[in-house]
């Protein structure tokens, strides 16, 4: 399990993650931060699930999903996000 934690303007962000065969096979988003709607989490994990472990597919797959589910998160932003999973798959 690789993990890793950001602070970012409006709270902390922490990924906890596994990869199989250059790809994310399980993940976790926790953190103390607000992010609407209530499954956005949940949304954005579920996305993420076989994408490569490069930074550019991981930042495809965030701007589709919070575009198609209109997530918002005061103080966060999608690259924020970018930036903890891909400190957690490098380490």
């Amino acid at each position: 399990m690789k993990n890793a934690r950001l602070r970012v303007e409006k709270g902390v962000i922490e990924v906890e993650l596994l990869i199989t065969n250059n790809k994310i096979s399980s993940i976790k988003i926790t953190g103390d931060f607000f992010i609407h709607p209530e499954k956005a989490l949940e949304d954005i994990e579920t996305s993420l699930i076989s994408t490569e472990t490069k930074k550019r597919a991981i930042e495809k797959v965030l701007k589709k999903v919070f575009t198609e589910r209109k997530i918002t998160s005061p103080g966060i932003t999608r690259e924020d996000f970018t930036e903890v999973i891909i400190q957690a798959i490098n380490r």
